[in-house]
């Protein structure tokens, strides 16, 4: 098991998600059709309360693909593995361990990366204004990123090889810059 992550840019909200019977309605309407619920809408269902802002404002519900709309997908990791990189993240970004973050959120609030480094490891969602500020963040630190596996070091048995640390920077940061186009982004 491990971490994926889903972008979409471009869609727009449909409907409420359905309760219990109309949901397994819906279901079977779509498997009925050989497809699956995340190829007809882009389920974006509501944080745990310390994550809500995550939202950027955006309705839960199920939102429709439009004729402009592109999707991205990726393996961020195991999840241990995907915690050593977000941890080197915080290291990378905000010169201190992503515990110090979680500990005290107010005081890192507004600086790079902070939305994902104190954000789940397993199940949320990042509305399009998040998305926009993370995107800046990928695309502003860049360069540096490129430096900083050369500088990483850890006995952590669930440490990466630097350049690995550098393909899952890169590939946030295509997925933020897509889903920051009147997207949003999952972690499933």
């Amino acid at each position: 098991m491990g971490l994926d992550i889903f972008a979409a840019s471009h869609i727009k909200y449909a409907r409420p998600i359905p309760r219990r019977k109309e949901f397994d309605k819906l279901l079977e309407e779509i498997e009925a059709q050989g497809k699956s619920l995340t190829e007809v809408y882009f389920p974006f269902y509501t944080n745990a309360s310390c994550h809500r802002q995550r939202l950027g404002g955006m309705k839960p519900g199920l939102y429709s693909y439009t004729k402009k709309s592109r999707k991205y997908e990726f393996r961020a990791g195991s999840y241990s593995g995907y915690n050593w990189w977000r941890n080197q993240l915080s290291l990378f970004a905000l010169e201190v361990g992503a515990e110090a973050v979680w500990r005290e959120p107010r005081i890192y609030r507004g600086k790079p990366f902070v939305e994902l480094i104190n954000f789940t490891d397993c199940d949320g969602r990042i509305g399009t204004s998040v998305c926009e500020k993370l995107a800046e963040d990928f695309t502003s630190h860049a360069a540096r990123a490129k430096r900083f596996p050369s500088t990483m070091t850890s006995t952590d048995p669930d440490a990466w090889p630097g350049d690995d640390w550098l393909a899952v920077y890169r590939q946030f940061a295509r997925a933020f810059r897509l889903a920051a186009q009147n997207g949003a982004l999952a972690f499933c």
